[in-house]
């Protein structure tokens, strides 16, 4: 059985994240992420960064090298 878990964002549903046996998949509700609908993720905390990070910024964080 899969497990969801509801993606707040300052208090506004922005999506869901379903897990799957690769790790999370990020079902976007909120229209501004659409970038990232799709995407798998390895943990809640970098898919809510991530979120967050696009709806304040409009772009998604810099990955270290």
């Amino acid at each position: 059985m899969f497990q969801s878990h509801i993606v707040e964002i300052a208090g506004r549903v922005a999506g869901a994240a379903v897990g799957t046996a690769a790790g999370l998949r990020f079902i976007a509700i909120d229209p501004r992420l659409e970038e990232i609908d799709g995407s798998a993720w390895s943990s809640l905390a970098a898919l809510h960064h991530a979120a967050d990070h696009l709806l304040r910024q409009g772009s998604l964080p810099r990955r270290p090298c």
